[in-house]
């Protein structure tokens, strides 16, 4: 059995060591007997290529995308700001290179991050922006290895631990997380419990991981 800083240094130098990276990721959510779920297509070529959708299975179906093409980037126009678009209609458009420098995909999606609809653990482990990775580990309040899965015929590692908001929060909740040897994500997932109208509420959330590093993004989106 790996120990578990060895697991996760894996993880993320895996993805923030990808070239590129193709696949999708399945947000389920369920409390107090309602569910939904958000799905993500995720597709990345660095420094600065990223076609990012996002779509819920509702009725309304509500659509996040991000988009760039190693030059210009695309984003909704996130729901709290007095940004006014350079176009007309809920898109911004800005270019990579800004006073600071030039964005990479980190930097993108950092900018557009306000604007999606499921900001979450495995997709910032799939992006790998350094400040992110550091923001997770200080949410993983305890961490071990607890046996193992197999999942479509692979091998995974289940790791697990007490989880915050944040890295100087309370312990509010529990989360897993199935990890290969090789550092491949295939599931996350945070249990927590929510104060509503004075009743304690179990929370789950769980994000079913589908990603390939090194598989060739199509350039056309």
């Amino acid at each position: 059995t790996p120990s578990p800083a060895k697991l996760l240094t894996t993880m993320f130098e895996h993805y923030y060591s990808a070239k590129t990276l193709v696949g999708s990721i399945t947000l389920t959510q369920s409390a107090g007997g309602e569910a939904g779920k958000i799905d993500t297509q995720i597709q990345y070529e660095r420094p600065a290529k990223l076609f990012l959708k996002q779509q819920m299975r509702t009725s309304s179906g509500s659509i996040w995308l991000v988009t760039s093409d190693g030059k210009h980037f695309s984003y909704n126009k996130p729901r709290d700001t007095n940004v006014i678009s350079i176009n007309t209609g809920n898109r911004l458009v800005e270019s990579i290179v800004n006073k600071e420098g030039q964005l990479d995909i980190g930097g993108i999606y950092a900018a557009a991050s306000k604007s999606l609809g499921d900001r979450s653990t495995a997709l910032d482990i799939a992006v790998a922006r350094k400040q992110d990775l550091t923001f997770l580990r200080q949410q993983w309040a305890t961490i071990k290895v607890n046996g193992s899965a197999n999942v479509d015929g692979v091998d995974f590692w289940k790791v697990e631990g007490d989880w915050r908001e944040y890295g100087e929060a309370n312990i509010s909740g529990r989360f897993t997380m199935l990890v290969s040897d090789a550092g491949d994500l295939r599931q996350f997932a945070i249990t927590e419990t929510l104060a509503v109208n004075g009743q304690a509420v179990p929370l789950q959330s769980r994000w079913d991981v589908n990603l390939t590093v090194g598989a060739a993004p199509n350039q056309d989106l």
